[in-house]
């Protein structure tokens, strides 16, 4: 019996992953070249999760800043600080650390618990989403992804694969932006209880949490 083709946006995925790899040991390094590649794939990502959550131009582009300011930091001064994790993973954790920071320090505590609910509860299964599409439970990933509704699929793959976006999405989906960011959170809840029928989910939390 002959074995299925590789999936074309796994193997897109598994590329990414690889080729960011690569870039972040050359940066350990003190490689500006690739410093530069890092900095310019995800300055627009972390851009736009500060801005949705502080809703102010001059302080998303500040925390931005200083995001990567503590990435290349982290990078050139412990080069076992990546070890666990994808790069995208691991400069996110700085961005949502510093975020939570910058509330501490303005008191603006209840105003992120009032407004934020359901958007850190997706941010939180987005990050360990991209845990499973990092760590050897990738595979088994991509097949409970396949299970899901087609849109449901399509919205997982541009939101972490291809990382657009909700506006880019909604372009694509005929959609709200607004609609967009429902069908995401929907299709994260699906995959987590997906994930944790198959007893994956606890051990992906239990990982992520050994490593922070």
């Amino acid at each position: 019996m002959q074995s299925l083709p590789p999936d074309p946006l796994q193997r897109a995925n598994e590329f990414r992953i690889a080729q960011e790899t690569e870039w972040a040991r050359l940066a350990s390094e003190g490689d500006s070249v690739a410093l530069t590649n890092l900095y310019e794939t995800y300055i627009d990502s972390v851009y736009r999760y500060m801005y949705i959550r502080v809703d102010n131009i001059s302080e998303a582009e500040e925390l931005t800043s200083e995001t990567f300011t503590r990435a290349i930091e982290g990078l050139l001064l412990d080069k076992s600080s990546l070890q666990g994790y994808s790069f995208r993973s691991w400069l996110f954790d700085i961005a949502s650390n510093l975020l939570k920071e910058h509330y501490w320090k303005n008191q603006k505590s209840e105003v992120l618990d009032n407004s934020l609910k359901h958007t850190e509860q997706t941010d939180e299964n987005a990050d360990l989403v991209d845990s499973f599409l990092r760590e050897e439970e990738q595979e088994a990933l991509w097949q409970m992804i396949k299970e899901l509704p087609t849109e449901e699929q399509s919205i997982l793959v541009m939101r972490h694969v291809y990382e657009l976006s909700y506006a880019e999405i909604a372009q694509r989906l005929g959609r709200s932006e607004n609609a967009c960011k429902q069908l995401h959170y929907r299709s994260l809840k699906k995959l987590k209880l997906k994930a944790q029928e198959r007893d994956l989910w606890k051990e992906i939390v239990e990982s992520k949490n050994e490593q922070q």
